[in-house]
């Protein structure tokens, strides 16, 4: 869902790709947790 590549720092923010981008979009007019990877991490 998210793009990143060797040439960007650690640090560096991943580029979401479209469909993150909706996921996204949406968790936040709805007040959703868009569960990313395994716990309690949400967007």
């Amino acid at each position: 869902m998210q793009e990143w590549s060797t040439d960007q720092d650690i640090d560096a923010e991943a580029k979401k790709d479209a469909d993150a981008k909706k996921a996204a979009e949406k968790a936040a007019e709805e007040e959703l947790c868009v569960p990313i990877g395994e716990g309690e991490n949400c967007w």
